[in-house]
């Protein structure tokens, strides 16, 4: 099977909406399929990335309302270190 094969069928799914794509300069695409509002917690040594959950975001029909602004995507990350990799730099 060529690689391209499995990256077409998570772009695929990424269009319909069952998965979303999440995008970064220093780092290749990553796929996932929690599609809750919440923020990648996206550690800057290790790259792990990790979803904090947000109970309340901006309504997105409020701004379209205030603005003309159709909101098609969203995303929030947060850039730092993990524990382990905080708890690592910590020791040394």
């Amino acid at each position: 099977m060529s690689l391209s094969t499995p990256y077409a069928t998570l772009n695929e799914f990424s269009r319909r909406g069952i998965i979303k794509t999440l995008q970064f300069d220093k780092t290749e695409d990553r796929y996932e399929g929690n599609l809750e509002e919440h923020i990648n917690l996206i550690c800057e040594r290790c790259r792990k990335i990790l979803d904090y959950r947000v109970l309340i975001m901006v309504d997105q029909r409020k701004v379209a309302k205030k603005t003309g602004f159709s909101v098609t995507d969203t995303s929030l990350e947060y850039y730092g270190l993990c524990r382990e990799c905080r708890e690592e730099k910590e020791n040394i």
